[in-house]
């Protein structure tokens, strides 16, 4: 009578692990709120460098982040144009297309 306990217990021990696994991989991605901008948004590498930040530094402590990603791809000393002529917006723009499909 031991080993059909035995054998029950793996079964029930692999039949959890299994709805388990599958429970993880259900749950959606977290959507992605992308900031782009010039330095008011990010001012340098972001990181404050001469004391100096921009808002979007600090915006994404006024979200869950269990439930949004901020991503602060602005970079200081460019325009909407400059941003776009330079390539800055065909990157941000390749990672909300991927995060679409």
């Amino acid at each position: 009578m031991k080993p059909i306990t035995t054998y029950l217990s793996i079964v029930l021990i692999v039949a959890f692990i299994i709805f388990s696994s599958c429970i993880i991989l259900k749950q959606q991605a977290k959507p992605t709120l992308f900031l782009i901008g010039d330095s008011t948004v990010k001012n340098g590498k972001g990181k404050g460098d001469g004391t100096l930040w921009g808002w979007g530094s600090f915006i994404g402590d006024l979200f869950n982040s269990e439930k949004i990603n901020v991503e602060n791809d602005a970079l200081g000393g460019t325009s909407s144009r400059t941003f776009q002529t330079n390539g800055l917006w065909d990157a941000v723009l390749a990672k909300v297309k991927k995060a679409i499909s």
